[in-house]
């Protein structure tokens, strides 16, 4: 079977770069599902108000029978949602008669690309949604575009991470967004010391704090060469602190130990990364409803209630009393009517405009 990498892929001048990279890795998704099904071509082949609709033809590389688990498979996939209408359960149906022994040509719409690939938050948010109402949920009802979903015919449903930011006079930024980076950055640079060449090896802290004078790529080349530096001299106190750049630096440790690697990774610390749980909470809740406020504006007279669900990932704990100040502090729902906090699979509290 042909890795994914040598698949042919065509690109119609319509389909923006950010769409042609999120379609790409869920058609990758698709090619996947079916371990004799290969995909062989996709290309743009109709456009209207700013949904592209996408031909994927798959072939399979055998006649043995994998098609009804196959068949199955997708109509698992197709049955909970319905995306966007008749459309799409046409095109599922045409899916299932295209099934034979020698070859399958499939056209999916570019709702079930994005389906496939609903990002955490959203998987979360579904499974919420299709236990707690009855009426038809839909996922992306109007394309690539808001709501997130639509319970009903008259409820907009937004999704959103609650995450912590770092708040500096215009900038605003995840916490994530450098967190993420500069520690994978910092594991690559240890591993590239390879083994230890003596009975010693040393344990390394990260700390660091915003903002950092230095993006990620000059950052790795500072901690390597002063970690080189640290070797060639005769340090005899530790823990030893070596100072990379403004807001960062390595915590070392020295150990005793055999057949280690030179350095090992003792963490890392965030210091922008906590604080008072009651005002982290206040703070970044009011930031995510604001943010997705601006983005519905436009839309708000397509559906009669707008709710936003906040999806926690900051694992700061709270308990009842914290809600209670927290949802007494959060006065501006912006554009929405309800907005829900879920933590752990489940809505935890829910602010009401009404």
């Amino acid at each position: 079977m042909p890795d994914c990498a040598n698949l042919e892929l065509q690109l119609d001048e319509n389909i923006s770069p950010t769409e042609f990279d999120r379609t790409t890795k869920r058609i990758k998704f698709l090619f996947r599902l079916g371990k004799k099904i290969v995909l062989i071509n996709f290309h743009n082949i109709a456009s209207s108000d700013n949904i592209s609709v996408l031909s994927i033809q798959l072939i399979s590389v055998s006649t043995d029978a994998h098609y009804p688990q196959l068949a199955e498979h997708l109509k698992h996939i197709a049955g909970p949602l319905n995306f966007g209408g008749n459309q799409m359960n046409t095109v599922i149906l045409g899916v299932l008669n295209l099934l034979d022994n020698d070859v399958l040509l499939v056209k999916y719409e570019f709702y079930l690309c994005y389906y496939l690939f609903m990002n955490n938050e959203e998987i979360v948010v579904q499974k919420l949604l299709k236990k707690e109402y009855h009426e038809q949920i839909i996922f992306e009802p109007d394309g690539n575009m808001t709501p997130d979903f639509k319970i009903g015919d008259h409820t907009a449903v937004e999704v959103r991470r609650l995450n912590q930011n770092y708040f500096a006079d215009s900038q605003v930024e995840g916490l994530e967004k450098l967190s993420v980076p500069i520690y994978e950055a910092f594991q690559e640079v240890l591993h590239s010391f390879g083994k230890q060449k003596s009975n010693f090896s040393y344990y390394v802290g990260l700390e660091f704090e915003r903002p950092i004078d230095l993006d990620i790529h000059e950052l790795k080349k500072q901690i390597t060469e002063n970690l080189q530096s640290f070797l060639e001299n005769s340090v005899q106190t530790y823990p030893y602190i070596l100072n990379i750049t403004n807001g960062v630096e390595l915590i070392i440790l020295k150990t005793t130990s055999k057949n280690k690697n030179l350095f090992r990774s003792a963490g890392d610390r965030d210091n922008d990364e906590g604080g008072c749980n009651i005002s982290v909470y206040i703070e970044n809740i009011q930031y995510c409803i604001n943010e997705k406020s601006e983005k519905i504006k436009s839309y708000l007279n397509k559906y009669d209630e707008w709710w936003l669900y906040l999806v926690n990932t900051m694992h700061l704990i709270i308990n009842m009393s914290d809600v209670k100040e927290i949802s007494n502090n959060i006065q501006n729902l912006g554009f929405f009517d309800k907005v829900k906090i879920v933590s752990n699979g489940e809505v935890i509290f829910t602010l009401d405009k009404t």
